[in-house]
């Protein structure tokens, strides 16, 4: 159990960093999505998962 403890603070930094980068890029897509979310809104990939 030791090492995953030991790994758990970079995982999480790993998660957090990621989430920023796709926080950011979330933001600048999402003005080109709104248009065809009424086109796309029926499509699994459409919906935001989170």
């Amino acid at each position: 159990m030791e090492p995953l403890l030991a790994s758990i603070p970079i995982l999480v930094e790993m998660l957090r960093f990621t989430h920023d980068r796709f926080s950011v890029t979330g933001k600048q897509i999402h003005r080109q999505n709104v248009a065809s979310e009424a086109v796309c809104c029926g499509h699994p990939l459409a919906a935001p998962s989170l």
